[in-house]
C-alpha cells in the first residue's frame, strides 16, 4: 500500500457501545424532570428508547453507528443491545448490519428483570440462540 508518506494505524475498537444510541443523537428530551441522577437519564431516555424499538429501528441505527465508527478510524465494536420489545433476532439484525459495513462486533443482549421476568427470560433466551447459531457457522 502506497500511502504517499502518510502514517498508518491498526483500526480502533470501541470496547463499550450500544449501537441504538445513534438514534439519541439530538433527540429532545423526553420527560419534563430535568435529570439530577444518572438513574434518571435511564428511566427518561435510555429505557424508553429501549423499550420503543424495533427490529427496522435496530437495523438503520446499528448501520448508521457502524459508519460512523469505521469513519472515525474504528473497525471492531462491543456492543451491549437492548429491546426487550423485539428481543427475538435482534442480534441477528446487529450482525446482518455488521457484516454489511465490514465492522467486526462482538454483541449480546441485556439481561435485565426491570420489564419482568418474561422478558428477562427472553434475553437470556436471544443470547442463547445467537451464540449457538454462531457457533454452527
Amino acid at each position: 500500500v502506497e500511502a504517499g508518506g502518510a502514517l498508518v494505524l491498526p483500526g480502533g475498537i470501541n470496547a463499550h457501545h450500544h449501537l441504538y444510541s445513534f438514534l439519541a443523537r439530538g433527540m429532545p428530551p423526553l420527560s419534563s424532570r430535568t435529570p439530577s441522577s444518572f438513574l434518571h437519564i435511564l428511566e427518561d431516555v435510555w429505557w424508553r428508547l429501549d423499550r420503543a424499538l424495533t427490529h427496522s429501528d435496530l437495523y438503520l441505527s446499528a448501520r448508521l453507528s457502524l459508519i460512523d465508527a469505521v469513519r472515525s478510524g474504528v473497525t471492531t465494536v462491543f456492543d451491549h443491545h437492548s429491546s426487550p420489545f423485539s428481543a427475538e433476532g435482534s442480534l441477528d439484525v446487529i450482525a446482518r448490519a455488521a457484516l454489511e459495513t465490514g465492522v467486526r462486533v462482538s454483541t449480546c443482549f441485556e439481561i435485565t428483570d426491570r420489564n419482568g421476568p418474561e422478558l428477562a427470560s427472553a434475553g437470556v433466551d436471544e443470547n442463547m440462540r445467537f451464540m449457538r447459531a454462531e457457533a454452527a457457522l
